[in-house]
């Protein structure tokens, strides 16, 4: 989903969500939305409208309903509950963050259909404000929380239907956290300074996966065939996919992103479907990650 895509939805989901339990009808919402400065002067068609709110159900799974009363729409459910409020404030605020931090810098990776959005205000305005924060994460691993002092929090993304914080620990170590282990995210008061634009490109969106990878980004093309192409088409890999070649039996696609092991993991999930052409030393690499689950498995 792109930016403007989102935003459009995020209106739509707050201007009913404001309308409450009496609901809106379609016809305000017409009104509304040529006063929102989205509209370009044109008007809002009813399919458009209803393909929107299957988007907002499929990517938020929030669910837009019509009382046949009144042909008002409303938030289904029970609109009181503090998570779904939390979730509507949530994407509302990193709407706002998209929109302020797109016209500088690319701290946002969307793919949206994620949980956790609780924390998103703070997170935003950590983002926004460059705040250091204080976060408290559950640990898979041990018993005991991991805190994390005077961290940079930098952008967000998403992989795998998780929201994760990209950060700074210290001055020399990036992480990724992921939101469903944050047990508290509180702001220091503290400022600091943002990193290099690209260097947050690279972490946030040619880091492939939720771990950051010291490796180069590739320059990628692999071969699928024609179903598996029309699949990628509608769900990319990657948000620097492109079609490079379309054949009756086969299409050839092209990737610019780091392969870290999270990738190689997700390629060899489509098993012999996926064949890489470049770079060479990649070939190698899933070949002999191929041959070694093989090995396990025997």
């Amino acid at each position: 989903m792109n930016k403007a895509s989102f935003n459009r939805n995020v209106w739509l989901l707050n201007t009913i969500f404001q309308a409450g339990l009496e609901g809106i009808t379609f016809e305000e919402i017409c009104e509304k939305w040529q006063k929102s400065g989205m509209s370009d002067g044109k008007g809002y068609p009813l399919r458009s409208f209803h393909n929107h709110r299957n988007e907002i159900r499929e990517t938020f799974n929030v669910n837009i309903a019509c009382k046949k009363s009144t042909n008002a729409y409303f938030i289904s459910g029970n609109s009181l509950s503090k998570n779904l409020v939390a979730k509507i404030i949530g994407l509302i605020s990193l709407s706002q963050v998209i929109d302020h931090e797109s016209k500088k810098q690319s701290n946002i990776s969307l793919n949206l259909t994620a949980g956790g959005e609780g924390f998103l205000p703070l997170i935003s305005q950590a983002i926004q404000n460059r705040q250091l924060t204080h976060i408290t994460l559950s640990s898979t691993d041990t018993a005991h929380d991991t805190e994390f002092y005077h961290f940079k929090t930098l952008g967000i993304k998403n992989y795998k239907e998780n929201w994760y914080i990209l950060g700074e620990k210290g001055n020399t170590e990036f992480v990724m956290l992921n939101l469903r282990q944050i047990k508290s995210f509180d702001i220091e008061g503290g400022l600091f300074t943002m990193p290099d634009t690209n260097l947050i490109q690279e972490l946030l969106v040619e880091n492939y996966g939720d771990c950051i990878e010291s490796i180069p980004t590739e320059e990628i093309t692999f071969r699928v065939p024609t179903q598996v192409a029309k699949q990628l088409t509608n769900h990319p890999i990657h948000v620097s996919q492109q079609l490079i070649e379309n054949k009756k039996s086969f299409a050839i696609f092209y990737l610019n992103l780091k392969p870290t092991q999270a990738f190689i993991h997700d390629i060899l999930s489509y098993g012999p479907e996926v064949a890489i052409l470049t770079p060479n030393n990649l070939k190698e690499k899933i070949s002999s990650e191929a041959k070694r689950i093989a090995r396990k498995n025997a």
